[in-house]
């Protein structure tokens, strides 16, 4: 049976600091960002070294080794420099170490090493200035305050990191809101434009020859049809501003559909549900089922004169929701491809809406049937507190 993949499936965190960790999801900046963080840093030292300059040539005139303006200068501007350079190299820590509770360990470890190598550098580089501007005396006494300025440096780094880990959670954040609005956006625009690609023409068309020719026949069948395409069109305009509903709400809007189908094709349609009591309060996309259900119908049920079962099923297992839709028609004969509209919308949706956290995968054979199952991070609807996800 041949096989293909539409999205991924990957299991959803459930850690109490999912909400601490989610921003950290989103990519990392772009080439123009950076630019801009090193001109942040960069500016921002710059406006410190003049005070640092100050301080030390005052403190210089008190010594044995009273400096010029110049070096004292050039003394600070060094010193900035040092601590522009660790300033990025705490970013770029922060970025690499996010503070996952689950790895927390490992990152106190990793930045407790990157802390002292890049503290130790810092006073090796700027003692090692300093020790030349003095003429180059005897190094013991560089060394022993290079050693205990370790300490207040190290504190320093602490400061610089809770900063960059504070920066980096805003900037993702932000950058999550900014995607989340666009594509609210861009759902809103597209929602008539999904609901035709849901609701094709050809399934509105082969619905009203089927009752103008029932009204003839079977008035009351006819009438029937009339209903349910009513009550199919009322559910789905009804949640038009909604992506996502409970999964009862989902069967109950497909349950229309169902009928209008059992009508038309009559006793060449079976359908069967197969749905866990534990799943009906399972958030789903609104309309998840509908264009998948119709495809197997379309595809793999009406083109066939003997009778066909389409069976839809859900299970909650792990923290994941379930989906099946099958049928036992006639199957994909061709490659498999992602090109119906049905699927391809599907595959679309389900990828904004969860990205890596959802599964879509098509299974089908010529003769055999298709079959379409959906995984999704299992929420309720209506959450009970203290219940297990």
């Amino acid at each position: 049976m041949d096989t293909f993949h539409l999205g991924q499936t990957g299991d959803p965190s459930a850690d109490v600091d999912a909400a601490w960790r989610e921003p950290f999801a989103v990519a990392a900046p772009d080439a123009l960002s950076r630019r801009r963080e090193v001109a942040l840093v960069l500016g921002f030292w710059l406006l410190v070294s003049p005070m640092w300059a100050l301080s030390i040539y005052a403190s210089a005139q008190f010594g044995r080794h009273p400096y010029s303006v110049l070096v004292a200068v050039g003394l600070g501007l060094s010193d900035a420099g040092c601590w522009a350079a660790l300033s990025l190299a705490t970013l770029v820590a922060a970025r690499m170490r996010p503070p996952e509770r689950s790895r927390r360990g490992r990152a106190v470890l990793f930045h407790l090493a990157v802390a002292l190598l890049l503290v130790a550098l810092r006073q090796v580089l700027l003692h090692s200035l300093i020790w030349l501007a003095d003429g180059r005396p005897e190094a013991r006494l560089y060394v022993i305050r290079g050693v205990l300025g370790i300490p207040s440096d190290l504190v320093v780094y602490l400061v610089l990191l809770l900063a960059a880990y504070g920066y980096e959670y805003f900037r993702r954040y932000r950058e999550r809101l900014l995607a989340s609005v666009a594509l609210e956006h861009q759902l809103t625009r597209t929602q008539l434009r999904m609901l035709k690609m849901q609701l094709q023409p050809h399934f509105l068309f082969n619905t009203l020859h089927a009752i103008s020719t029932l009204v003839h026949q079977d008035a009351d069948r006819a009438e029937h049809m009339i209903a349910s395409l009513s009550d199919l069109l009322r559910a789905s305009l009804t949640h038009q501003q909604t992506q996502e509903v409970p999964l009862s709400e989902e069967l109950a809007t497909l349950q229309p559909y169902l009928d209008i189908e059992k009508t038309r094709l009559g006793d060449r349609l079976s359908v069967e549900m197969a749905v866990g009591p534990d799943t009906l309060d399972a958030v789903v996309p609104h309309l998840l089922l509908q264009p998948l259900v119709e495809n197997a119908i379309r595809h793999g049920i009406a083109p066939r004169r003997r009778p066909g079962r389409v069976e839809v099923s859900a299970v909650r297992s792990d923290g994941r929701l379930h989906l099946v839709v099958s049928d036992d028609g006639r199957g994909i004969t061709g490659p498999l491809r992602p090109g119906g509209i049905g699927l391809a919308s599907t595959q679309a949706r389900l990828e904004q809406l969860y990205g890596e956290a959802h599964g879509f995968h098509v299974r089908s054979a010529p003769g055999e049937g298709t079959r379409i199952e959906i995984t999704l991070p299992y929420r309720a609807a209506f959450p009970t507190p203290g219940a297990p996800a």
